[in-house]
Formats: C-alpha cells, structure tokens, sequence
C-alpha cells in the first residue's frame, strides 16, 4: 500500500507539474516576446496548436488558463496598437521639423546674404538698391515669424487649446467680407475671383476670426499653387442641416497621394518661393478650425483641371439672425 500511495502521489505530482508548469512556461514565452518588443505574436504557431483544438477551443491542459490567454490577447492588441500609435507620432514630428527647419532655411540663407553683403563693405549701394534689401529682408523676416505663429497655433489646435467665442454669423455676409478682401488686394495679381451664393441665406454658429483665418489658408493656397490667370470659385449651397462652402479652381490640380495628404500632415510646408510642391501648415490649420465648427472637409480634385475643397459646417438651429 505504501508503494501504492507513493506512485499515486508521484503520478497525481508530475500530471500537476504538466497541467501548471506548461502553461506557465508558455507564458514565460510570450513575455519574453513581449520584452522584445514582439506584440503582435503572442503564440507561436506551434504553440497555438498545443494550446487550441481545430475548432478554436483551449485544450483541456490549458482551460483553466482560458481567461489568462484571452487577457494576454487583449493586452498584445492594445500594445501593439499603441507602438503604431507612437511610430506614426514619431514619424509626424520628423516630418514637421523637417519641413520647418526646410522653410527656415530658405529665408535665413536670403538673410545671411545680404548680410554678409552689406558688412563685406565692397560694394556701394545706392538708395534704389537698400531700399530693395530693406524690403527683401522684411519679407523674410516677416514669413519666418508667420511661419513660428502657424507651428504653435497648429499645436494648440491639435491639443484643443484654443477656445471659439461663437455666435450666430450670415455666411453670405461673412463670405463676401473676404473675396472683397482678396479681390482689392493690389498684391495679388492675374488671379479672378468670383463669388456664387446660394438662393437661401444661411446662419451658423461660429466665432468670425477663426472662420476668416480657415478661408483665408484656403485661398491663399488655392493662388499660391497655380499659375496666372486662374478662376478661383468661393460658392455656397444649402444640403439638409449643413451649408457647404466651396472654394474651386481652374488651376493644376491634385494627383491621389497629395489629396489624401492635404490635411493630414506637414506634407511638404509652405516655401518663400511661388510655386511649391504640398500645402504646408495652413491646409492643416484650416481643416482643425473646421473641425472645431462641427464640420468637416472634402477635397476633390482633377489633375490639370482644377481643385474643389468643400467645407461641410451645420447649420445654425434658428436661421433668424439675432
């Protein structure tokens, strides 16, 4: 009997050793996967064979553990999805201090020259030609500042610091307020522009800096990347409870990868120079301030034909102005 009991206890020993050691050790497994920074394999395949049945269910070895296992694919999924989270940060913050580092470059180079000009004493400047240098190192110093303010006012947008003073505007009134604004702007040459509003006048709610800030990034972008001489359209129309605000062009137009990065990103930065590839800080400014008026954006556009971005903005509950 004593030898009996012994081989009992022995056997019913090892059979817990396998049941609970196992699993263990498989865990230790996916732990030290997961150290390596592995999320997205919590079992092997061989492993996952041992663990499940053909039809999907723990073994029963490892049922005890079910719960576990499920908990370990629940934390890998949510790991895994917040290092593709942090990559995708890392590579958007690359990407901006590359562009703006790029746009900082241009001007301070512009700066550093004439400087360097203007100390060197070999040459005998005229009033003409100081009052040109004057003016150039104004205009760069200007749009670096410009640039500085667009960076921090895009942070504070993407971390919803900046607070809207709304109240009830006519967008017809508001709208016909800026394509004035651009159409008696001396600066801005061989460009047209027209203004299509809908029969209905609508109202919304908005704070009116920040709405004429959004569509001035809009249109200034609109003449900023096309040639001379293109028709820019700023139109209204009225769909169910929203009024959709349409800035288009006759201009070059947008092939598929610059539209799906219009907005999302610095996806190529605004440059001193006329014509540039990609929209810089402003297209993504303008889609934030969008999006703090309950709206969104909508690009369409044709290469060589011209580019649409529609603004979809709700409209106010009572379409009486105060």
């Amino acid at each position: 009997m004593a030898v009996s009991v012994l081989i009992a206890t022995i056997t019913f020993s090892i059979w817990n050793a396998f049941r609970y050691g196992g699993p263990l050790l498989l865990f230790t497994s996916w732990l030290g996967r997961m150290g390596s920074g592995n999320y997205s394999e919590v079992l092997t395949e061989k492993e996952r064979k041992r663990v499940f049945r053909k039809n999907g269910k723990v073994r029963l070895q490892y049922r005890l553990y079910s719960e576990v296992i499920t908990a370990f694919y629940e934390m890998a999924e949510q790991l895994s999805l917040a290092e593709k989270e942090r990559k995708q940060l890392e590579t958007t913050r690359e990407e901006w201090m590359t562009g703006i580092s790029h746009d900082l470059r241009t001007p301070l180079s512009t700066i550093q020259g004439y400087g360097h000009m203007l100390e060197s004493g070999h040459y005998n400047w005229n009033e003409e030609e100081l009052k040109e240098i004057g003016q150039t190192l104004r205009d760069k110093s200007e749009y670096m500042v410009e640039l500085v303010e667009d960076f921090s006012l895009a942070f504070k947008l993407k971390n919803n610091v900046v607070v809207l003073e709304t109240k009830k505007v006519d967008v017809h009134q508001l709208l016909q307020h800026i394509v004035l604004k651009f159409v008696n702007d001396r600066t801005i040459e061989n460009v047209h522009f027209s203004y299509v509003p809908a029969h209905l006048q609508p109202f919304i709610q908005a704070d009116p800096r920040w709405f004429e800030r959004m569509l001035d990034n809009l249109i200034f972008n609109a003449i900023k990347h096309n040639p001379k001489n293109t028709t820019i359209t700023i139109s209204t129309a009225i769909k169910s409870d929203c009024v959709l605000i349409t800035i288009q062009d006759d201009g070059i137009g947008m092939d598929e990868e610059t539209q799906k990065n219009l907005f999302d990103r610095y996806y190529r930065g605004t440059n001193t120079t006329e014509k540039t590839e990609g929209a810089g800080l402003g297209m993504s400014i303008a889609k934030a301030i969008c999006e703090l008026h309950k709206g969104h954006t909508e690009v369409r556009s044709t290469l060589h034909e011209g580019t649409a971005i529609i603004l979809h903005l709700p409209l106010s509950a009572d379409q009486q102005p105060d």
